[in-house]
């Protein structure tokens, strides 16, 4: 007569912890032990809870032994950063397991393990701008391990079609060759910022980095002297030492659009502590702002809004002025005035002004994407106070049809037709790195920032779109450190871990 046999499960081990985006892995073997060998057919499984989303993990190996491994493999969407649920019991799903006897085993409960440390998070297209010195890149579950490579895959592009400064991980400012996108770092601490994202700037200052030559005057003003000393610039070249007297002052005189606004900026080091002037931008008054140097380098940056046609670029030491520091040497890199409420990284000049383009990161729509659903992310800082696109969006080549999650830093909105479907408010990106997510589906959106302050809205449609602009139409500037996007509409308690 048969018999039913008796399982024991003695341990549910784990033996994959933690899935990150960046991984390669894109499946999770549990391994059942149990009490004596047995014989399986088909194919039984385990359910998975997967932030809200029922899977299965499915008999994957083990027949004929005591150890049975059941394989959840994950869908490029599934997001669970809290840790899966797994469910007692085993279910046959048209299956058997039996003892070599010949036996069904019964019953198939088992003690629901600890499963808190497994996370998983999935997107379909994921880019991590700072996992290492090119970053680290995911579509469908192939890893990329250079931009270039990824961005072929996905038939994207990366243009910039002029050279771009950035800071490699040693500090140094290094140029980018026309084309090439930079990977920045922290000039002081040379933490990683990811990939620098930049509009279009001219830099009309000439002789940039040359100090002596035209149309930089000095002897007009006490006059500048080349101590015959240097030390080393911000680039890693050598730059002479100038003693900058209590009578002297540089300057620069650049024609500009009354009543536009500008920003100077310049690197200045000193061999000591001093209070010198450094000129407002268009200010027909001649006014100055006081900046301390030292004895390292820092870049000193001045905003204003011209009232005049002229703007005069001045570094000032006069006692006349106020100051009059004496036994004062500094040395000068990167000098810059451009137009805008902001400095951009440093456009090098010589005898014209020299224009750095904007960067453009897209990536048209593919077998990635799924056309009524999905969950936006990006980790990122914006240096741009008052951009309508401010971070990566996606669109159909117009502003009628889109999804920007970060539109003028602190608001996400979606269009259908040209006509807007609603407008969260959100904590401001500007100047502050944070993490934000969108998900949404027809009539049920929502969006939140680093973990906080939660929007939704039950009344809005999907747009047809066709490409990702990772660069927000070329009008964004900041340093994006990762952006994913799932093809699917991740829970509002998985999107708040998101983005924590």
């Amino acid at each position: 007569m048969n018999q039913t046999g008796k399982l024991i499960v003695f341990a549910f081990l784990l033996t994959c912890l933690f899935i990150y985006p960046a991984s390669a892995a894109t499946s999770i073997p549990f391994t059942v032990n149990l009490s004596k060998a047995v014989n399986v057919t088909g194919t039984p499984r385990i359910a998975v809870d997967v932030g809200g989303v029922t899977r299965y993990a499915t008999y994957s190996s083990g027949s004929g032994s005591s150890a049975l491994t059941f394989t959840y493999a994950m869908v490029a969407g599934d997001v669970d950063l809290d840790g899966v649920t797994v469910s007692s019991p085993i279910d046959l799903n048209g299956g058997t397991i039996k003892d070599l006897s010949g036996n069904d085993l019964s019953p198939l409960t088992f003690t629901v393990p600890n499963t808190s440390n497994v996370k998983i998070n999935y997107p379909s297209l994921g880019m991590d701008f700072v996992y290492d010195a090119d970053g680290r890149y995911t579509l469908n579950g192939t890893v990329y391990n250079d931009l270039t490579s990824f961005l072929s895959a996905a038939g994207g592009s990366f243009i910039r079609s002029s050279i771009g400064t950035y800071f490699d991980s040693g500090g140094v400012l290094k140029t980018a060759a026309s084309g090439v996108p930079r990977f920045d770092y922290d000039p002081n601490t040379h933490a990683a910022k990811g990939i620098l994202i930049e509009e279009s700037r001219t830099n009309l200052l000439l002789q940039s980095d040359n100090y002596t030559n035209s149309p930089w005057q000095t002897t007009s003003c006490g006059g500048v002297t080349n101590s015959g000393s240097t030390t080393t610039a911000p680039n890693g070249t050598l730059i002479p030492i100038y003693d900058f007297a209590s009578t002297a002052c540089l300057f620069q005189d650049i024609s500009i659009t009354n009543g536009s606004t500008y920003t100077h900026s310049i690197w200045i080091k000193a061999n000591k502590s001093a209070t010198i002037g450094f000129r407002n931008p268009g200010s027909s008054a001649f006014t100055s702002t006081n900046i301390t140097v030292g004895t390292t380098w820092q870049r000193y940056t001045i905003t204003a809004t011209a009232d005049q046609a002229t703007s005069r670029f001045l570094i000032d030491n006069r006692s006349f002025s106020g100051y009059g520091v004496t036994g004062l040497q500094l040395s000068f890199f990167g000098g810059q005035v451009e137009q805008g409420t902001f400095a951009t990284s440093y456009i090098p000049t010589t005898t014209a002004a020299a224009t750095r383009q904007a960067d453009n990161l897209s990536i048209p729509i593919g077998s990635w994407y799924n056309s009524s659903l999905g969950t936006l992310y990006a980790g990122m800082i914006s240096y741009n106070p008052d951009i309508a696109y401010s971070g990566p969006i996606l669109d159909d080549s117009t502003s009628n049809n889109s999804i920007n999650f970060i539109y003028n830093n602190n608001a996400g909105k979606i269009y259908v037709g040209g006509t807007q479907q609603f407008s969260f408010s959100l904590s401001n990106i500007y100047g502050v790195f944070s993490k934000t997510a969108m998900a949404y589906k027809s009539n049920d959106v929502a969006e939140i920032r680093n973990g906080t302050g939660l929007q939704t809205s039950s009344s809005s449609s999907i747009p047809t779109v066709s490409r990702l602009l990772v660069s927000g139409n070329s009008t964004m500037t900041g340093n994006i450190q990762t952006f994913k996007y799932y093809p699917s509409r991740i829970a509002n308690t998985q999107l708040q871990l998101l983005t924590q």
